[in-house]
């Protein structure tokens, strides 16, 4: 491995746990809503080249995919385990590459939609689910939210 390579890696690795300490900062505080639009990163001091370093790349999203679910086993942490937690952890750890990628919340309407209530007679279960990517487009059936204006 060429030490460009593995300074990538390395970079990739120690940013995905850093993304991953920060994001329940990013989903408590107003920083949130800076994930939902499509804004490329702000961060440009660890950009790198995304066809030159993508294993390095997917190095730090594992990085991210791993330390979640310790820190959510933590007591009283303050991190979870769920797609939120995840998506904020890797659209942070993208754009913090340099890469644009933007948090998208969606919902969809099922019969046996898993973390729900019991639906009434009148509402359907809704299913939440978070996710990142580079373009506005749908994952698995759910329909993306668009964020809500501020309140004036």
């Amino acid at each position: 491995m060429s030490v460009a390579r593995w300074s990538a890696a390395f970079v990739a690795m120690t940013t995905g746990v850093y993304a991953t300490f920060v994001a329940p900062w990013w989903i408590a505080g107003r920083r949130l809503d800076s994930l939902l639009t499509d804004a490329p990163s702000t961060h440009t001091g660890f950009a790198m080249h995304h066809d030159l370093h993508h294993d390095a790349i997917t190095l730090g999203v594992r990085a991210t995919q791993w330390l979640l679910p310790r820190l959510a086993r933590l007591p009283r942490s303050a991190w979870r385990n769920t797609c939120l937690y995840q998506s904020v952890a890797e659209c942070v750890l993208l754009r913090t590459l340099g890469i644009s990628a933007t948090l998208v919340l969606g919902v969809r309407s099922t019969a046996d939609a898993i973390h729900t209530t019991e639906p009434s007679e009148n509402a359907p279960a809704i299913a939440a689910h978070a996710w990142v990517t580079s373009a506005p487009r749908g994952h698995e059936g759910y329909v993306p939210l668009t964020p809500a204006r501020p309140r004036v």
